[in-house]
């Protein structure tokens, strides 16, 4: 995206219960207010959190302490609906439970405001697949429709 990028709103059903175990969005409390209508975003690169394919690398989370001073774990239970600002500043850890999943589903709606640069998108697209590669050796419960399936006869889930 190009102009207007700034200007969008997340949301993140959770169809698991997500803790810190299993890595829970955690929010940066105030981090939206500070920079909504400032200038470019903040500096981007790929994360090694697989499912969430970038981070903030000129941002100093010692500054927030990681902590918890500034920071806050969005625990959520099955259902749940968390909405955000594209400016506020979030991260995930990766699953770290041996056994359960932190399955949801994710969408952003971006301002009319929002362009594609087409060249771009299509150069990241393919490094986010190259850099996948790269996390297949990280716990995941899977990606794949007919595992998630076959977990479904014991969730409240259809």
């Amino acid at each position: 995206l190009e102009e207007g990028r700034d200007n969008a709103l997340t949301i993140w059903l959770a169809l698991d219960e997500a803790d810190t175990e299993n890595g829970c969005i955690t929010y940066v409390r105030g981090s939206a207010h500070s920079v909504v209508g400032a200038s470019p975003l903040r500096t981007h690169d790929f994360s090694s959190v697989k499912g969430f394919s970038q981070q903030i690398i000129d941002y100093d989370f010692s500054t927030t302490g990681r902590d918890g001073s500034r920071e806050i774990a969005a625990t959520a239970q099955p259902g749940d609906l968390l909405l955000h600002h594209s400016m506020m500043i979030h991260r995930a850890e990766h699953n770290k439970s041996a056994s359960r999943h932190r399955r949801a589903i994710g969408a952003i709606f971006y301002g009319v405001s929002a362009c594609v640069d087409e060249r771009r998108y299509d150069a990241r697209q393919r490094e986010i697949r190259r850099r996948a590669e790269l996390l297949d050796g990280q716990t995941t419960r899977s990606s794949t429709p007919s595992t998630m399936l076959d977990r479904c006869p014991n969730s409240n889930i259809p």
